[in-house]
């Protein structure tokens, strides 16, 4: 036989179900906040791109978290998986460069480029007779290794008797790479001169140390001043007469320009140069996607940096917000489509780009 079944909700009743729906509705909250959660996207960095990504990470979805780190930082992040993409001032596997400063890691992953630009030495002046000093390629040499220990032996200020002192990294730093590669370079029988990235044995305690110690630094035991990321070495050099130091363009252009001076650097061609984006440009072309370290044109010392994605997959939406920064990275825009190449930053060049697009293909 059939029956009829009809439900009749009391006052009391209607209560209980509208507040298992609220338990329902604050179940389901609660598991969305989770899965949110679990999409957490974080991104480490040295601090010599900072002013590009500042710009190029806006308007992404799910949004990203920047920590400008250091290279050496921002490589343990990734390799540790605490990061979920990260930068390194440094090719992988450039030439003459120590392991523990190129974020080897055994656990693979992809790498791609981002905009570039340049690093420039920094000094206080001390009342030289020359404005601004000419630095040779050993002369600047001389003065990071300590050879030079007096502004009286440097051309252009006999006319100062003073302790040349020099301002470098605390921490674990793809800048101090770049840099001392380049140093290598222009000076390349100088036993001095290394690669390396880590402040070295002769650094405060309290200073990080490059894992294995083949990436310390052997900066002069006398005179030098230790600071963590680009903006401290600047504001070193601003705060003590009679120093140098090297920083990243943009952060020289940021934070101490008109207090410190920018010297010139003496150029493949013999001439003196002052930095400028043009010769930025210049000399970013002709070191073939980072591959050399002494550019033959232009600016001597420019930098393209390294950006490290997973090899093993992000899936989902992680996969598709690591596909677009790592195309729009490339194209120096960032999530929003906003242009992020601003100077003294500067494009890839066209090549750098069609050898790098398709690893962002690979991003899975």
């Amino acid at each position: 036989t059939e029956r009829k079944v009809s439900f009749n909700f009391s006052h009391s009743s209607n209560f209980h179900f509208r507040r298992m729906k609220v338990v329902i509705t604050l179940a389901l909250t609660g598991l969305l906040i989770a899965m949110v959660s679990a999409q957490a996207v974080n991104f480490y960095s040295g601090t010599f791109p900072m002013a590009f990504f500042q710009c190029a990470l806006v308007g992404c979805s799910p949004s990203v978290t920047s920590n400008f780190v250091g290279s050496g930082a921002a490589c343990d992040a990734f390799t540790s998986g605490q990061a979920t993409f990260a930068e390194n001032d440094v090719q992988p596997n450039a030439a003459a460069v120590p392991s523990a400063c190129s974020c080897q890691s055994t656990r693979g992953y992809l790498t791609t480029q981002a905009p570039a630009s340049g690093i420039v030495v920094i000094y206080k002046d001390p009342g030289c007779s020359t404005k601004p000093l000419k630095l040779t390629r050993q002369t600047l040499c001389d003065i990071f290794s300590g050879r030079i220990t007096n502004w009286k032996q440097i051309p252009g200020c006999a006319n100062k008797d003073l302790p040349v002192k020099r301002c470098v990294r605390c921490d674990s730093s793809g800048t101090t790479t770049s840099f001392t590669r380049t140093l290598k370079c222009m000076c390349p029988t100088d036993p001095f001169n290394r690669p390396c990235c880590a402040p070295g044995p002769s650094a405060p305690a309290s200073c990080e140390s490059a894992t294995p110690a083949n990436g310390n630094c052997n900066w002069p035991s006398s005179n030098t001043i230790y600071n963590s990321g680009n903006p401290a070495v600047g504001s070193c050099v601003k705060n003590n007469i009679g120093s140098f130091g090297y920083v990243a363009y943009s952060q020289y252009l940021t934070y101490v320009s008109g207090t410190v001076t920018a010297a010139k650097l003496q150029a493949a061609d013999g001439t003196f140069v002052s930095p400028s984006v043009a010769l930025v440009k210049t000399g970013v072309a002709a070191i073939g996607c980072g591959a050399d370290c002494y550019a033959p044109r232009g600016w001597p010392m420019c930098v393209l940096p390294s950006m490290i994605y997973k090899s093993a997959c992000y899936g989902g939406a992680l996969k598709t917000l690591m596909k677009k920064i790592c195309v729009n990275t490339l194209a120096g825009k960032g999530c929003a489509g906003q242009n992020c190449v601003v100077s003294p930053f500067v494009p890839l060049p066209a090549a750098c780009k069609t050898k790098y697009n398709p690893v962002c293909n690979k991003i899975c």
